[in-house]
């Protein structure tokens, strides 16, 4: 199960911290509609269970695409 939840800001900006630096080397600050067009093809590569719901519920990634984050923007892995 994957659970994907979203909370009001309270005008502070989060900084995503690495919590296993043997699985991830960082992390940085993407729009989710970036997050849309990130491809192995690019380079970039989306943890599995987000990429399947961008796949499965376009109606909910259109939905998030227009409610995202602070400043529009969500943590996304570096590899």
């Amino acid at each position: 199960m994957t659970a994907v939840a979203r909370s009001a800001e309270n005008g502070l900006e989060p900084e995503p911290k690495v919590m296993e630096p043997d699985k991830c080397e960082g992390w940085s600050w993407s729009t989710f509609s970036d997050m849309r067009k990130m491809t192995a093809a690019t380079g970039a590569e989306l943890f599995k269970p987000l990429y399947s719901l961008m796949e499965q519920r376009t109606e909910l990634c259109k939905l998030l695409e227009s409610a995202s984050g602070p400043s529009g923007l969500f943590p996304a892995a570096q590899q």
